[in-house]
C-alpha cells in the first residue's frame, strides 16, 4: 500500500520525503496559501495525488466549487461528496458525479466512499455504483457498520476489527480492475493484518505525526488509544522540537504496515 500522512505546514517540504503520494484537504487548501502553492507544485512535478471532499473537516462545499478545485489541481483521484453512515445519499452524489466527469480533468479518476450502517449498505453501495462504472472506492475507519461486525467496549479496538473484517467480506465481490483507499486509521495495529488483499492500493493518516506533535511515540504493539486533536490545532505549530517522535511515528508504522 502507498502511505500518505497529512502534516503542518511546517513539514510540507519534507512530506516530500515519507509520503508514496499527496493526500489534499481542501479545508487547508482553501485557507493557507502556502499549502496551495506546495501542492500546486507538486502536481507540476508530476506526483501522484488524491484529492479529499472535505467531510471529515465538517467542511460542505457546492458542486461547482468542487469542480472547481478538481480542474485547478487535476489530482489522479477525486474522492467525491459521501455523507456519514448513509448509502443512500452517497449513491445520489455518485449519479450525481457521474454525469459531471466529462467537465472534469481526463486523468483524475472519481472514488466512492463505500458508506452505510450496515455491511450490506455498503455492498449495496459498492455493486449500485460499480454499475455505473466506478472502479475507485474508499473504506473510511469509524463507519457505523464496524461496531456491529465487532462489538467491543473500546470503540477504536471495534473500528479497527471492523473494517478488517470489511476488508476480508469484500475481498469476496472485489474484482481486479478496482482500487480500494483506507481513509484514516483508528489504531496503527489495523495495517499488519492486510498482507495479500492486492485490492488495497493506499491509505492517508495523519496519526503518526498527530502522536507525535503530541511527544508521544507508538509502543511495540501499536497503540490502543489515538491523539483527541485534529490537524487544525497543530497546523501553523513549529514542529522542529517534535521530529525525534514524529520521524519514529512515520518509521514504526510503515514497518507495521509491512509486517
Amino acid at each position: 500500500m502507498k502511505i500518505s500522512h497529512e502534516v503542518p505546514l511546517d513539514l510540507l517540504s519534507w512530506s516530500k520525503t515519507i509520503n508514496d503520494y499527496d493526500y489534499i484537504l481542501p479545508y487547508f487548501y482553501n485557507r493557507y496559501t502556502k499549502y496551495k502553492e506546495f501542492y500546486l507544485q507538486c502536481k507540476e512535478e508530476g506526483r501522484f495525488s488524491i484529492l479529499d471532499n472535505g467531510l471529515f473537516e465538517g467542511e460542505t462545499y457546492t458542486t461547482l466549487s468542487l469542480m472547481a478545485l478538481v480542474n485547478e489541481l487535476t489530482p489522479d483521484i477525486f474522492v467525491i461528496p459521501d455523507e456519514w453512515d448513509d448509502w443512500s445519499k452517497t449513491y445520489n452524489h455518485a449519479t450525481e458525479w457521474i454525469k459531471l466527469k466529462h467537465k472534469l480533468p481526463k486523468n483524475t479518476n472519481l472514488m466512492v466512499v463505500l458508506q452505510g450502517e450496515t455491511f450490506e449498505e455498503m455492498k449495496r453501495l459498492y455493486k449500485f455504483c460499480y454499475y455505473l462504472g466506478y472502479r475507485y472506492f474508499a473504506l473510511n475507519h469509524s463507519s457505523a457498520a464496524y461496531n456491529i461486525l465487532f462489538p467491543h467496549k473500546n470503540s477504536l479496538i471495534s473500528k479497527m476489527m471492523g473494517r478488517i473484517q470489511t476488508v476480508h467480506l469484500m475481498s469476496n465481490i472485489i474484482t481486479n480492475d478496482v482500487y480500494i483507499h483506507l481513509l484514516g486509521s483508528s489504531l496503527p495495529q489495523e495495517f499488519m493484518y492486510y498482507q495479500g488483499y492486492d485490492f488495497l492500493k493506499s491509505v492517508d493518516t495523519s496519526n503518526p505525526i498527530l502522536l507525535g506533535a503530541n511527544k508521544e511515540t507508538y509502543d511495540m504493539f501499536g497503540m490502543l488509544t489515538k491523539p483527541k486533536d485534529r490537524m487544525e490545532i497543530f497546523f501553523e505549530q513549529e514542529m522542529l522540537s517534535n521530529m525525534n517522535y514524529i520521524i519514529k511515528n512515520v518509521n514504526d508504522f510503515k514497518q507495521i504496515l509491512n509486517k
